[in-house]
């Protein structure tokens, strides 16, 4: 809190404001907040608190610094969430703090791989096909990627197992294979 008993800018990663008495946050102290806006701190767990919207929701947060960074992860809302298994999870991310990961970023990192599926990597094939191989291979390919690889369209590229890809082998037309495709001669 600051001098006007207003509670301090939540970079500065403020302690308590909740519970002077105790500094600790509870499932009783979460819900009986007045408070209109503001991070709360647990003093148990370092960087485990409540974060407090104008809008009324309350939410539990979990922030650290790594470097010159400040980072914090959302890890549910007050009303959604048991509090003593968001207490644990916020337990883990701050033993895995300490021992020099970045929980905010792997998250990150998680998120754009997600969006690497296979028709995303698929087209920028094709694209860069296009001046490689002469027209029809083009077509042929893009035929092969379009329609009959269409069950791996929104699957993630890095998460396709091979019998994922023999499925789609065996869909195709009979007339549209060749006795080399794989197929028994």
């Amino acid at each position: 809190m600051d001098r006007r008993g207003r509670l301090s800018s939540s970079h500065r990663l403020p302690r308590g404001g909740y519970d002077e008495a105790h500094g600790e946050l509870g499932p009783e102290a979460a819900a009986a907040c007045r408070q209109v806006r503001g991070d709360l701190l647990d003093d148990d767990v370092p960087g485990f608190g409540l974060r407090l919207r104008e809008g009324g929701s309350r939410s539990f947060v979990f922030q650290y610094k790594l470097g010159a960074k400040q980072r914090r992860i959302a890890l549910g809302p007050v009303s959604a969430t048991d509090f003593s298994k968001v207490r644990e999870t916020a337990k883990d991310l701050y033993a895995r703090v300490r021992l020099g990961q970045d929980p905010a970023g792997e998250k990150d990192q998680a998120k754009a791989k997600a969006t690497n599926t296979f028709l995303v990597i698929a087209e920028l094939f094709l694209e860069h096909q296009k001046g490689v191989v002469r027209p029809k291979q083009l077509a042929d390919a893009t035929r092969h990627i379009r329609v009959y690889a269409k069950p791996l369209h929104e699957l993630q590229f890095e998460k396709i197992t091979r019998r994922d890809i023999a499925s789609c082998i065996h869909r195709r037309p009979q007339e549209d294979r060749r006795p080399n495709d794989g197929e028994p001669v």
